[in-house]
């Protein structure tokens, strides 16, 4: 199996690791060198040079720039990370458009753009995995496969509270938790808060009593345990190295873990927007994959 050309779109805390320290693998760069056998990192990629400088020499990589069609041509990736702010994801995905030298990409929540950009005229399947962490943590895994088997009335009177804050980034964690666990859109409640999210998962018991054996599972900030970044790598490196036939934003595919994310809207970073996501969400306001 040859070894994989990652190329990283983006120099700042998920990127790079740019003012974020954390004791877990927690960046991008961080996830491909944990798997220097199957990845190389070839480039940074930075509106700003010096930006991409920086990330270049702080993690040893060969390449810095700050266009990427010229990155394309010079470092020849066949992997891309993009972790830029969700307004310059479509041009990305554009200029990836038809390509047929681009085996899979992993972008930060949310995509933005339908994935069917990526298949341009060559309808090739590319995977294209979103960094939604919950997706990759064990312990939500686990529940979701829990509720897979779950009793369809008991499993659909579950619900999610989510205190957190109002803007893009928190919306998407939680509608995507929400589709991930499967809970009804009418149970999923948001409530701004300021400060660490808190969910709680709230599940019906199997005694008869209105409220009998109910129970409730929280979770506190990102409530998730180390090893997420690399087993959705894994999971990603997974689809490209085998001849599986995938679908591109398949909502459903086979376990251990789904390679997508359910919200793909294109967004603006205002109070509005945010609002109009918790109203509607993955509801049906927003755009699902195709």
């Amino acid at each position: 199996m040859s070894k994989h050309r990652a190329l990283i779109i983006g120099c700042g805390r998920m990127g790079a690791g740019r003012d974020h320290k954390s004791p877990w693998v927690y960046t991008h760069i961080e996830a491909y060198r944990a798997f220097p056998e199957r990845v190389e990192v070839v480039g940074f990629v930075d509106r700003v040079q010096a930006r991409a400088e920086w990330a270049a020499e702080k993690w040893g990589v060969p390449y810095a720039g700050d266009h990427f069609a010229d990155a394309l041509v010079q470092c020849k990736p066949d992997i891309i990370s993009i972790c830029t702010p969700p307004s310059d994801r479509e041009e990305f995905f554009r200029v990836l458009a038809g390509r047929n030298d681009i085996k899979g990409v992993w972008c930060e929540k949310p995509a933005g753009v339908k994935y069917g950009l990526l298949l341009g005229a060559t309808h090739r399947e590319i995977p294209v995995q979103v960094d939604y962490i919950r997706r990759f943590d064990e312990q939500h895994i686990a529940i979701s496969t829990r509720r897979a088997v779950m009793d369809p009335d008991m499993a659909s009177r579950a619900h999610l509270f989510w205190f957190g804050a109002l803007d893009m980034h928190t919306v998407a964690h939680v509608t995507d938790l929400a589709a991930f666990w499967r809970i009804a859109p009418t149970n999923l409640c948001f409530i701004p808060f300021h400060g660490p999210s808190l969910y709680i998962l709230r599940e019906p018991g199997p005694g008869a009593g209105r409220y009998l054996n109910w129970t409730d599972t929280s979770f506190v900030g990102g409530g998730v345990s180390d090893g997420f970044m690399e087993r959705g790598l894994e999971n990603l490196l997974r689809h490209i190295d085998t001849t599986i036939p995938r679908l591109v934003g398949n909502p459903d595919p086979p376990a251990p873990w789904p390679l997508l994310s359910p919200l793909c809207r294109k967004t603006q970073k205002t109070e509005q927007q945010a609002q109009d996501i918790v109203d509607g969400a993955y509801y049906g306001s927003h755009e699902q994959c195709e």
